[in-house]
This record gives structure tokens, C-alpha cells and sequence, in this order.
């Protein structure tokens, strides 16, 4: 992969994650990884690491808190 490219994490602690590509270190890429408001730098093998869609998928979206709704009756 490129630098600047965007790559999805498919192992380790850091599974399903999404980063940019800031270099590549042989068998090894560091990726900039976002936690919130702070970004790291996190250094994974070649294999867990694969190009990212450019959409996300919708699980991404299922994880977000749903409004509170009453029950009917």
C-alpha cells in the first residue's frame, strides 16, 4: 500500500479499525489510527492490513447508540 492510502485492520487488538497508511517498514506499515480527538501511530504485519472500501460498511453505523424510545401500551 501507498502512503496517504486509507486501510482497514482485519487483525489484532485493533480489528475493524480504519487508518491512513504513513509508511512501510519492510514486512511491517505503520498506520495513523484515530481514537477520538487523538490520532496514533500503530505498527502492523502486511497481512492484517487490507485497502479500505471507499464506503465503510453499515455495521460501522449499527454500533452507534440509539435514541431512547418509550413503549407503547
Amino acid at each position: 500500500m501507498k502512503v496517504g492510502e486509507s486501510a482497514r485492520i482485519t487483525g489484532g487488538p485493533f480489528l475493524g479499525m480504519y487508518g491512513t497508511v504513513v509508511s512501510s517498514l519492510g514486512q511491517r506499515t505503520v498506520l495513523a489510527v484515530a481514537f477520538g480527538t487523538r490520532e496514533v501511530q500503530v505498527e502492523l504485519a502486511h497481512d492484517w492490513i487490507v485497502e479500505a472500501t471507499p464506503r465503510r460498511p453499515a455495521m460501522f453505523y449499527a454500533a452507534a447508540p440509539k435514541p431512547y424510545q418509550r413503549k407503547k401500551g
